[in-house]
């Protein structure tokens, strides 16, 4: 293969994964290997196997980054010389290679009798990426002139897997904070200074698809009142301007009552400006305050439930209603669910139980 034609599928591999698939069968045919993969260890010590040519199976290294990757001497020591394919029988002896937890209770566990391995190593801030090249006992070790051959190769795969590290990072981070933002029970909707949604987790899709006081129209997010989605607008202009300013919108809702949304400017590096707009919907139901508040201030069940009852707006006489209960009762759970949390009355009682963070019903305790 030409040099113009591996370098294209090297580069291709950043995006391609049916290139990527493709890259260690060329670097088996070149080195004379008979496995070839290309592994990431990242920054929190987590490895990946990125694609290999299918020697060993999914399983088997799955089971290795699972299991075995933190006991591999040859990417351990190999992890130490940064940039030069090595030949890693330099690196482990075949003697010292031979009595390892790696060899005994992954390689041979397998029935296989890889024994001689060559590679090289790159380091990032994100994390390290190694390209592996494997020969059985019986094949004997890697030569000089196959390591050198890999040379002019190595250094655009050691390119190609620093940006590919640097994406998966990026990717990885983005997921992170989605699933962050997914927990939470309250909506957040990152808007444009036009008011095109740019971002929203969970609990906003949820929200919106209800279209009750807020909607999406053409890609942007709108009140269903005309007033209400004027002052919505003004309050994103304002957020997003050179010195924007946090402010708050009252949503009037279509089943009564109101949406308060809270539209807070967000740094951005570029022309487009952005904000984020909150939105707590207190009568949403959230099983889990309840077991929390018993677990933060050793509540009874049926103390918690009239603390969130509280919360919610409901007087001791409804409370007592609702659970069929006499309003002497409930007036003395009142003041002992006041003890336990501290509180001086039921206002009090309201602010602690509105203070705990919502959670989005599929992480619900």
């Amino acid at each position: 293969m030409s040099a113009h034609l591996w370098r294209e599928q090297i580069y291709e591999a950043l995006l391609d994964e049916e290139a990527m698939r493709q890259l260690p069968e060329l670097l088996a045919k070149i080195s004379g290997a008979r496995s070839a993969l290309l592994q990431w260890w990242h920054s929190d010590g987590e490895a990946e196997i990125v694609a290999h040519n299918g020697y060993f199976s999914d399983a088997d290294f799955a089971n290795y980054a699972e299991n075995f990757a933190d006991k591999d001497l040859w990417s351990l020591r190999g992890a130490k010389t940064v940039n030069v394919v090595q030949n890693c029988d330099d690196l482990v002896s075949p003697g010292e290679y031979e009595h390892t937890e790696f060899y005994n209770e992954w390689i041979r566990a397998i029935g296989d009798d890889t024994f001689h391995c060559a590679g090289t190593c790159i380091h990032t801030g994100w994390g390290m990426g190694f390209v592996g090249l494997h020969r059985g006992k019986s094949q004997g070790s890697f030569a000089l002139e196959q390591t050198d051959a890999l040379g002019p190769i190595i250094v655009d795969i050691r390119r190609m897997l620093a940006i590919r590290g640097r994406l998966s990072r990026a990717e990885r981070r983005a997921q992170e904070a989605s699933e962050v933002f997914d927990a939470i029970g309250d909506a957040f909707v990152t808007v444009s200074s036009a008011g095109r949604i740019v971002h929203l987790n969970a609990s906003a899709e949820a929200l919106l698809r209800e279209a009750d006081g807020l909607t999406v129209r053409h890609g942007r997010l709108c009140a269903c009142a005309f007033s209400a989605d004027r002052a919505l607008l003004a309050a994103i202009a304002q957020a997003v301007a050179s010195d924007g300013t946090a402010s708050a919108v009252p949503i009037p809702r279509k089943s009564g009552g109101q949406f308060d949304l809270t539209v807070v400017p967000l740094s951005s590096a570029g022309q487009d400006r952005r904000a984020l707009v909150t939105v707590r919907d207190v009568h949403a139901c959230d099983p889990s305050v309840a077991t929390r508040l018993r677990q933060l201030y050793r509540l009874s069940s049926s103390e918690a439930a009239i603390a969130v009852l509280l919360a919610e707006g409901f007087a001791p006489d409804e409370i007592a209603a609702q659970r069929g209960a006499a309003i002497g009762t409930v007036r003395v759970q009142v003041k002992t669910v006041a003890a336990k949390m501290e509180c001086r009355g039921q206002r009090e009682i309201a602010a602690a139980v509105n203070r705990l963070i919502r959670l989005y019903p599929d992480r619900l305790a």
